[in-house]
């Protein structure tokens, strides 16, 4: 697959293959679940599942400990074993809508576990899917934009032509520093500016000044940012 077949491309499970026969590491994949479970995350009621994706991404990005990964971890298992329990009532003595609504906080306290305890994992995709369908209660969602954000996810955090690593001179002290509070706290409206503190920097990379001035949704892990932090 070539670069722009890669960008052009809107079937997911080619995506993910080619991502791996390019030998995407772990830490794509696991922040492209981390951004999937964001897809779904007014079904994360449980501020410890939302802590536990968060500190998962803070984790990759050399922000917090291993330790304070695992603390919300471990909050996690317990928002998802409530939410399951609590799902198991609802089907006897709740409306269909209520039972729809547990059912998706269920599946999506259990896909933020899963991610945060142990990265992605074969069949998240379609409980994260699940989540969204019930707790919009349509199992019928609009399948042409739900394919796109999770394409464009994973396209975000993968890019196999990307110069690696960044050379040098781009690495200034203010674009070093807008990457850092872009990642840290999920600001990616600085993108531009980081763009032209690129620019200043004497970078004239076509995909890496386009990524930066996309419209396109952006998650933590995107390639650009890594490659001004210096993460693989």
């Amino acid at each position: 697959m070539t670069r722009a077949e890669w960008l052009a491309c809107d079937n997911l499970l080619e995506l993910l293959s080619t991502a791996r026969q390019m030998r995407a590491g772990k830490r794509p994949l696991l922040l492209f679940g981390c951004g999937c479970c964001r897809l779904a995350w007014d079904a994360l009621t449980d501020e410890r599942s939302r802590s536990a994706i968060d500190a998962t991404e803070l984790w990759a990005g050399g922000f917090i400990s291993s330790r304070r990964r695992a603390v919300a971890a471990k909050a996690a298992d317990a928002a998802r074993i409530e939410a399951a329990a609590a799902w198991e009532r609802s089907r006897q003595d709740r409306s269909s809508s209520e039972r729809m609504k547990a059912h998706a906080v269920s599946l999506a306290a259990h896909v933020a576990f899963h991610v945060s305890k142990s990265g992605y994992y074969d069949g998240f995709i379609g409980q994260v899917r699940s989540a969204m369908g019930f707790w919009a209660m349509s199992t019928r969602p609009d399948e042409t934009r739900e394919r796109e954000r999770f394409c464009g996810i994973l396209q975000d955090v993968f890019n196999p032509w990307r110069q690696q690593p960044a050379p040098g001179e781009w690495l200034t002290t203010t674009a070093v520093a807008i990457a850092r509070q872009i990642y840290a706290a999920r600001d990616f409206s600085l993108l531009p500016v980081l763009a032209d503190a690129l620019m200043d920097a004497g970078c004239e990379d076509a995909d890496v000044l386009a990524h930066c001035n996309s419209t396109e949704p952006h998650v933590r892990g995107c390639w650009v940012v890594d490659l001004v932090l210096g993460r693989c």
